[in-house]
């Protein structure tokens, strides 16, 4: 079907996706037949979600969302790993993160300051946080992280841009203090990342080389179930989840879905072929 001939076609689907006449995998199987590619798809997905979110609706609770993913998922270690996957979101936090609109926004840091000569930054922690095994994450247990970070033994692939920071200091348990050499206009894009997520480094190393694979300790709301090269990651509602404070979010309790499972499917032909027979539910 040529691009003018399936144009009015591809307007009709929208038209009732939009209006509710047609599922999300309905509308999937449909542009597929258009002709339309995955990336394509996924765009217009977000434009309508965008156009119909003005509605009241209320949320779903329970079920576990199946996603169709197009890599093998990477080991589950903030400080030793080639790259971060999706799961790091579910299971970590950092002290910021950014909104839809890229601001820096609190994650485990409430509020921050920066020196006016920006040779240091101080950023307030939330008080009674914990990581999914109850251990305390406060100030101290940030230090851990960002020294372990700092030492090249540990092996982090980014550890070189941490090369600034002179010191990172706890003075009490919701006070931590970054110093820097020089002022460092990239701290905050670099302690958002997936590589600055917060790890309980004494469970760390307690697991040793095992960590990130058979267990993982963060303070995100879901916690691992499992990890399988070349399979699946899974995980599940965290019940002890203290609650967000990042304003873009809109739930700021514990999950509504009970888990969520990745699953390794790198051929993209065979994504689209269990997206339309309903084995996943995304992509």
């Amino acid at each position: 079907m040529s691009d003018v001939e399936s144009q009015p076609a591809l307007e009709g689907l929208v038209a009732q996706y939009v209006g509710g006449g047609l599922s999300r995998r309905q509308f999937v199987k449909g542009a597929l037949a258009l002709g339309l590619g995955m990336t394509s798809i996924g765009s217009l997905l977000a434009a309508c979600s965008s156009s119909t979110t003005g509605g009241s609706t209320t949320p779903k609770q329970g079920g576990t969302l199946k996603e169709g993913y197009d890599l093998d998922f990477s080991r589950l270690d903030p400080i030793n790993t080639n790259w971060y996957d999706p799961a790091f979101y579910a299971v970590y936090e950092s002290l910021v993160t950014n909104d839809p609109q890229g601001n820096y926004v609190p994650q485990i840091a409430s509020s921050w300051t920066v020196a006016n000569d920006g040779l240091s930054v101080t950023f307030k922690i939330r008080s009674g946080l914990k990581f999914h095994t109850g251990a305390k994450l406060d100030a101290t247990a940030i230090k851990a992280v960002y020294d372990g970070i700092a030492d090249p033994k540990n092996g982090s692939p980014l550890g070189s841009v941490w090369a600034p920071v002179a010191s990172t200091e706890a003075p009490d348990p919701t006070t931590l203090v970054i110093k820097l050499k020089h002022p460092y206009f990239d701290l905050f894009n670099i302690v958002k990342t997936g590589y600055w997520d917060i790890v309980n480094m004494a469970y760390r190393a307690q697991l040793g080389d095992k960590y990130g694979q058979q267990g993982v300790d963060g303070s995100g709301p879901f916690q691992l179930v499992d990890w399988v090269p070349g399979s699946h990651t899974s995980v599940k509602r965290w019940e002890g989840y203290p609650g967000s404070v990042t304003p873009s979010i809109q739930n700021k309790g514990k999950p509504y879905l009970d888990g969520i499972k990745w699953i390794t499917i790198l051929d993209a032909p065979q994504r689209a072929i269990q997206i339309q027979n309903g084995e996943i539910d995304t992509l």
